[in-house]
């Protein structure tokens, strides 16, 4: 599976989809081109059973700062269209039924921090700093980033980091709850790497169903058992079952 230039993409032996933002020389700030990039590459990744888990991560020391603002300012029908635009793409991305492990280094601000925040795991380098500045420009987060850091972290820090627009360190990040783990710059591509490749060892129908009641919890007492139900259907609980049951009867 490829991207294009500025989205680029490899697929792994192991079923693990490497997607990176690679537009380094503007610190990977998002075009509509990217993202209509993106959203291309993650109906492909939806339909495609080979792909397991997906690392997203920037080139160039930087997961992106954000939405390109040079589009918002060719006026306000341009300037709509990319907002939407974005926000469907990420949407999508949010809503992906497979496993997406966000590898931030370097700043992760506006779009690109909501672009991290639809995905479900993330992990930083120590120098990674996140942030919404949105709102010092006199505009808003419109890709996710309020309901998705509200999940994450709770609404009293959501709202401080939105409507100050501050940025914080990947230090505090973890301490909200909002990366996995803090490494080491060398190590965050390993790191992420090896995460996904352990999501991508299990039943895609559990990982999927697990995926979906956490995005709506309030759909637990309709949906868990109807999920439930379709991940026993797949061969990898059975063959899981068994195998569990053989070495506890031969403990």
């Amino acid at each position: 599976m490829t991207g294009t230039d500025e989205v680029r993409a490899a697929l792994t032996a192991d079923g693990v989809l490497h997607v990176t933002l690679n537009r380094p020389a503007k610190r990977n700030a998002i075009t509509p081109d990217m993202v209509a990039a993106l959203a291309r590459l993650v109906d492909r990744i939806a339909g495609t059973p080979d792909v397991r888990a997906v690392v997203l991560g920037g080139a160039g020391g930087t997961f992106s700062a954000g939405a390109d603002l040079g589009v918002f300012a060719r006026g306000t029908d341009e300037a709509r269209a990319f907002l939407r635009a974005g926000n469907r793409a990420v949407a999508a991305l949010a809503a992906l039924d497979k496993p997406v492990v966000a590898a931030v280094d370097g700043p992760a601000l506006g779009g690109g921090f909501e672009l991290a925040l639809a995905c479900p795991l993330r992990v930083a380098s120590h120098r990674a700093t996140f942030g919404l500045p949105e709102i010092t420009l006199g505009l808003m987060p419109a890709w996710g980033g309020v309901p998705n850091l509200v999940r994450a972290c709770g609404a009293s820090r959501a709202l401080d980091a939105c409507l100050t627009g501050r940025a914080f360190s990947a230090a505090e990040a973890h301490e909200l709850g909002l990366v996995r783990a803090v490494v080491p710059v060398a190590d965050l591509e390993e790191t992420a790497t090896a995460l996904a490749g352990h999501l991508a060892r299990w039943s895609p129908a559990a990982v999927a169903g697990v995926l979906e009641l956490a995005r709506d919890p309030g759909a637990l007492w309709t949906r868990e058992a109807e999920l439930f139900d379709r991940a026993l259907a797949r061969p990898e609980a059975p063959a899981a079952l068994a195998r569990f049951l053989t070495r506890r009867a031969a403990a």
